[in-house]
């Protein structure tokens, strides 16, 4: 005979958030955990891709909050990377600059500066992009704007993404705070 279990997982994001799932458990779920015999079905995998975007969005809202904003960035053609491992490394090396920038242009300390930003790829063989959130505790608002104009500029040296969310960059033969457009 075939039991199904039912789970119910509460979790408290932020101080305006409660994440509550309800999700079937199977037999075979619910019996005590072995090693892994057979990779799981298709629904399974299906789950699992839910509660991580799950997880990610009670990260989000527990960490960022209205006076946050979405930032997204796509490479240009003649700066896109060869594979997927140099786009991670530009993310981690943008993350680094950008934050350097902040704490020097509106000298806020590290802690303050929240900036959760992942490479991504659309499909197997899609275009390398960049999406993230970003917010600085304790700026106003017209320096939210000055942020959000900061972090649509260049990057990596040269004129390599393209970034959405930002409220402008700045045009050639200007400076932005990663050095000169070039």
């Amino acid at each position: 005979m075939r039991k199904s279990y039912i789970r119910e997982k509460k979790i408290l994001c932020g101080e305006e958030y409660l994440a509550v799932g309800v999700y079937p458990v199977t037999d075979q779920e619910h019996r005590q955990r072995g090693r892994k015999c057979k990779e799981s079905d298709r629904g399974q995998k299906a789950r699992n891709k839910a509660a991580s975007l799950r997880r990610q969005m009670r990260k989000t809202l527990a960490n960022f909050d209205k006076n946050g904003f979405w930032l997204t960035g796509t490479y240009q053609d003649e700066y896109a990377p060869e594979c997927y491992e140099d786009c991670v490394r530009d993310v981690k090396n943008y993350k680094r600059r950008a934050i350097r920038a902040i704490m020097r242009r509106f000298g806020v300390d590290k802690r303050r500066i929240r900036l959760k930003l992942y490479a991504c790829r659309n499909g197997d063989n899609g275009r390398d992009h960049l999406h993230g959130f970003a917010q600085v505790q304790g700026l106003d608002a017209a320096q939210r704007r000055e942020l959000r104009g900061m972090l649509g500029g260049p990057l990596r040296g040269a004129l390599c993404w393209r970034t959405y969310g930002g409220s402008g960059s700045p045009g050639p033969g200007s400076t932005s705070p990663w050095g000169p457009w070039t």
